[in-house]
């Protein structure tokens, strides 16, 4: 294997997280209105449509959190030996998409939710692989 092959491979995931993550908090801070009003209606007829407001604060301060997370894995994973934030991030990305997932299923957005799969199943792999290289 090329020097630093694994230090890039998890950097790519970590950067796909992070841009994941990251894009869609700010979206969500440049435009409160537009999407907690989009949350509003997709939950409409769930069991959160009376808590719609506080979490889709919580899913931003998660998307935020992870997406830095994951941008500071980076500079982590390449200019020292520290792997525990890379792992904690892979895991609460893991954990936000389940939350996510969970989200749409309940909503009965069935396409949603299968897009979010392959999600998981990068942080899945990411996590478990990265568990090997620790």
């Amino acid at each position: 294997m090329m020097p630093y092959t694994t230090e890039l491979f998890f950097s790519l995931i970590f950067l796909f997280f992070g841009i994941t993550f990251l894009e869609s908090g700010i979206d969500k801070l440049r435009n409160p209105d537009g999407n907690l009003s989009w949350f509003r209606e997709h939950f409409a007829n769930s069991i959160f449509k009376k808590i719609t407001t506080p979490l889709f604060w919580i899913v931003t301060f998660q998307e935020l959190a992870v997406g830095m997370i994951m941008i500071i894995s980076i500079c982590l994973t390449i200019i020292s030996e520290d792997k525990n934030m890379g792992h904690l991030g892979l895991l609460w990305s893991l954990f936000l998409l389940i939350q996510l997932f969970a989200g749409q299923r309940i909503a009965k957005d069935y396409g949603g939710a299968s897009g979010i799969v392959p999600y998981i199943i990068v942080a899945i792999i990411g996590f478990f692989l990265y568990g090997f290289s620790i």
